[in-house]
């Protein structure tokens, strides 16, 4: 089954997490999602960008964002595939 956004959006997470104050680019690449899908998940308020510019552009998660991790391993374990 292909991953959806939501899946995507938890693996964007779970990568931010690893590597904190990460680079975008480094983080994306790390989750396999496409650089695009950030807009998304910046939107939803589950990360925060930090510095400027495309270089300088560090992802940090919000409480919204460690809120909604939490909530999708608890499904995960209740839902195994």
């Amino acid at each position: 089954m292909l991953p959806g956004p939501i899946d995507k959006a938890a693996r964007v997470l779970e990568e931010a997490l690893k590597t904190p104050k990460g680079a975008a680019t480094r983080i994306m690449a790390g989750a396999g999602v496409n650089y695009g899908f950030l807009r998304l998940v910046l939107a939803a308020g589950l990360v925060e960008a930090t510095g400027k510019g495309h270089y300088g552009r560090r992802l940090q998660l919000t409480a919204l964002g460690h809120e909604f991790l939490r909530n999708y391993n608890v499904l995960e374990r209740l839902f195994p595939e």
